[in-house]
Formats: C-alpha cells, sequence, structure tokens
C-alpha cells in the first residue's frame, strides 16, 4: 500500500485581491518629496509608477475581509468550509488586541472558529501559505491513519482503496489573507523609502484535493535575527499612524519612533544572495522530490517567478544569478502597486493569474525576503483554473465592510465609556488608598532611621 496513491496534494485554488483605492503617481510624489526636501527624488531604479494609498473608508481589516471575499467566491467555497484562517500582517492599524485575524473573521461573521495572525514582515504572506500547506498535510495523513485503523485487523488489502478513503474523509480547506497598509510606517520626507510604501490585500485558499490548483511541491523558510537591525520598525506605533496622512506630508507626532528605518544596501546585498545561493538550493530539493515521485525534472526555460516586490533592480540582478530570464519574472506588480510588505507576493500572483501571465504546466517559484531578516518560498506546479472576477464591485464590498466595521467600533467605545466611569467611580478610593499607603511608608522609615540610631549606639 502506497501512501502517495491515498493522500491528495495541497493546492492553490483560488485568490484574490483588494487594492487601496487611492492611486499616488510617481510624477505627483516627486513633485511633493522634492518641494518639502528640496532634494531630487530618487525613484530610478525601484520601477514604481503607482503606488496605491487606502481611502478614509478603508483599513486593513476591511481590505483583508474584501480581499478573501473575493478568494472564496472564485474558489466556490463558503466561510463555513473553511477549517483555518491565516492573517499575515505587519502591524495592527487600530488595535494591538484584538488581533486582526479576529476583527476581520467577526467582520466575515466567522465567530468561535481556529484563526491566528502571523507577522515576519515582508515574508509574512508566504510564510502563511506555508503554515497553512503544512497544517493541511498533517490534516490529510491524520486521516489516513484513522481510515487504516477503522478497518478490522484481519482486513484483506483489497479492502482499502483510495477512493474510499477520500470519499470518508474529504480534503479540508485553508483561508489565507495578508494586508498591510505601508503607506503608514515610511516618514513620506524621505525621497528613497516613500517611492515604493503601497497598500493592498490579498488571499488565497488551499485545499487538499485532486482538483484544478498549483501544487505545492516544496516549502522553505528561514529568519537571520543578526540582520535583524538593517530594518527596523518600533514598536508604539500603533497610536501613531492612523492619523497620518502620507499625500499632506504631515506626522501626527514629532516623535519618529513608527518610522521604518532601512539600511538599503544592506538589504540588496540579502537579496542578490539569496537568488544567488538559496533559490539554487531550493531547486536541487525541488528536483529530488519530483525524482522520488517519479516526475520529470523541471526546466528552467518553464519556471516562472513570482515575487515580493523589493524594488525592480533586484529582480533584474537577481533572476540572471538564480539562471531564469528575465522574461520569466514577474515585475508588473512593483511598476503598479509598489511595495506592498507581507502583501506584495500574495498581490502579485493574484495579479499575475489576471494578466494570463502565469502558464498551465509551469513551475512556479513563488517567495519573499524581508524584515528579520527572513526568507520564505513556495515552489509548485501550476494548473490553476482560469482566474475569475467577482460581478461585484469592490466599492460594494468595503461599503459592507465599513458599516460592519463601524458596528465594531461602537461596540469598542461602548467599553472604553464604560472603564471611564470605572476609573472616576474609584478615583476617591485610589487617592485615599495611595495616602495611607505613603502615610505607611513614612512610618516604616522612622522605624528603620530609629533602629539604625540603636545599632550605632551600643
Amino acid at each position: 500500500m502506497n501512501p502517495l496513491n491515498y493522500l491528495r496534494p495541497v493546492k492553490v485554488i483560488a485568490t484574490g485581491r483588494a487594492d487601496a483605492s487611492l492611486v499616488v503617481s510617481t510624477k505627483y510624489l516627486t513633485k511633493m518629496v522634492e518641494l518639502h526636501t528640496n532634494e531630487p527624488f530618487i525613484g530610478g531604479g525601484v520601477g514604481c509608477e503607482e503606488r496605491r494609498i487606502a481611502g478614509p473608508h478603508e483599513n486593513m481589516y476591511i481590505l483583508g475581509a474584501v480581499a478573501a471575499e473575493k478568494a472564496l467566491a472564485q474558489a466556490g467555497k463558503t466561510l463555513d468550509e473553511v477549517a483555518n484562517v491565516y492573517v499575515a500582517h505587519n502591524g495592527s492599524d487600530e488595535f494591538v488586541v484584538p488581533h486582526a485575524s479576529a476583527i476581520i473573521t467577526h467582520l466575515m461573521e466567522r465567530e468561535g472558529r481556529p484563526a491566528v495572525d502571523i507577522g515576519m514582515g515582508c515574508s509574512g504572506g508566504i510564510n502563511a501559505v506555508i503554515s497553512s500547506f503544512h497544517h493541511l498535510r498533517h490534516e490529510e495523513l491524520s486521516n489516513f491513519e484513522r481510515y487504516l485503523f477503522s478497518k478490522p485487523k484481519e482486513a484483506a488489502p483489497e479492502d482499502f482503496s483510495p477512493e474510499d478513503f477520500q470519499k470518508e474523509y474529504p480534503g479540508k480547506v485553508d483561508l489565507v489573507i495578508v494586508t498591510d497598509l505601508m503607506s503608514r510606517y515610511p516618514n513620506w520626507r524621505n525621497r528613497v523609502f516613500s517611492s515604493m510604501a503601497s497598500d493592498a490585500a490579498a488571499a488565497v485558499v488551499l485545499e487538499s484535493t485532486n482538483g484544478l490548483g498549483m501544487e505545492i511541491l516544496h516549502t522553505d523558510s528561514a529568519v537571520y535575527g543578526g540582520l535583524g537591525p538593517n530594518i527596523i520598525l518600533r514598536s508604539g506605533m500603533e497610536s501613531l499612524v492612523t492619523s497620518y496622512d502620507p499625500l499632506l506630508f504631515e506626522s501626527p507626532s514629532h516623535t519618529k519612533r513608527h518610522y521604518f528605518e532601512m539600511d538599503g544596501p544592506e538589504v540588496h546585498k540579502f537579496v542578490i544572495r539569496t537568488f544567488g545561493n538559496w533559490l539554487p538550493k531550493i531547486w536541487d530539493a525541488v528536483q529530488k522530490e519530483l525524482e522520488t515521485r517519479g516526475r520529470q525534472p523541471m526546466d528552467k526555460q518553464k519556471v516562472q517567478l513570482v515575487s515580493h516586490q523589493p524594488n525592480d533592480r533586484s529582480l533584474q540582478l537577481g533572476a540572471p544569478a538564480f539562471g531564469v530570464p528575465i522574461e520569466n519574472v514577474y515585475r508588473e506588480g512593483i511598476r503598479l502597486r509598489g511595495n506592498t510588505s507581507g502583501a506584495s507576493a500574495v498581490v502579485a500572483f493574484d495579479s499575475a493569474r489576471e494578466d494570463r501571465w502565469l502558464l498551465p504546466d509551469n513551475y512556479l517559484f513563488w517567495f519573499s525576503m524581508g524584515a528579520g531578516l527572513s526568507r520564505a518560498a513556495v515552489v509548485g506546479y501550476n494548473q490553476m483554473p482560469e482566474w475569475t472576477s467577482r460581478p461585484e464591485p469592490d466599492e460594494l464590498l468595503i461599503e459592507k465592510y465599513y458599516e460592519r466595521w463601524m458596528d465594531f467600533l461602537a461596540k469598542v467605545t461602548k467599553v472604553e465609556e464604560e472603564q471611564r466611569k470605572l476609573h472616576l467611580s474609584t478615583r476617591l478610593h485610589s487617592d485615599q488608598e495611595i495616602a495611607l499607603l505613603n502615610g505607611l511608608a513614612w512610618e516604616l522609615k522612622k522605624e528603620k532611621e530609629k533602629k539604625k540610631r540603636g545599632k550605632k549606639g551600643k
């Protein structure tokens, strides 16, 4: 009995994307930066012509819910069919707690079911996909074990069949949501980093299935904490960034603790090393995996790369280091959407499908490098169904989730008001307690000095 004949592969079966509504061109941004800094704008090597900024009725929770609904509709699934929800992001737009996964699933009216947050900066989206892959793979193996033990000990080989197993144990479904508002974090007067910051959300649906989808063949991730200081975003930014309007170049506070700080040259070296050293190792691992499964080896002419969008220069230099033609690297993401951090790679995947750029029966190297410093990659065999869009425009979805967001905020306001009343009602008691404690402290101090004088007298 070969378990590979029983276990269904884990596949990405659908994608969805929610772009922020405000489009800011590089031409406009150049004028603004040069006006406020009296320095020339640096954006030539970035390759970004436009970036998206969240409008007044948008935030990371709303965009995340919109992207998730679009992905589920494309997959033909409902939220009730989803086992786990993974939400990757850099930092909550409004709250540290409740967590983003709790808020987004609440907006989508899913309560009392598993949902988790994942960080890891620009690698967060791919790491969330990797986490989902391992969860679904584990569920498939566990169900296979249950299937084996459900048979009597004297069962003959003909009593077992893949069809019987897969009918008795349907494949599980997971939802991965990646949402980031990168426009909240850079200093927009900085002529380098502000050139690429952008806002977006994206989602993918994964399933253990023999149907159409991108079959995940291999995953890999790593973190290098010693290189972490090359990209820094200090804590405490949640209370600062929500009122920050990058289009007006105004900061809500004199402090700069909420700004991203990055050593660009060192991060660029890390990206090039990743292309030149890490991806070839993944290539070798996948070739061995294919050989083990009795499948044909990969051909680099049939390999396509979709990555997090660091900048176009890194993609142009990195692709030859890996030995893949630059034509096989998806670059439209950085050109039209800039750097959306953890959402970038997932946004680019959906965008590449919409553009009909991803070819069937090709191998996809889907990866990210980012804060941590970290890296993550998924290698898949592409048999995705044709990309389809929802007939319902994004504006209606955003309006729906904005109304639910306002209802959620009303509950928050009620809790805050109750806490303020409680604080006022106990304030006198607290003052009396403090006075009492101060009096006790004074008595203890006098007693201690008295004993000290007594020891000296002896």
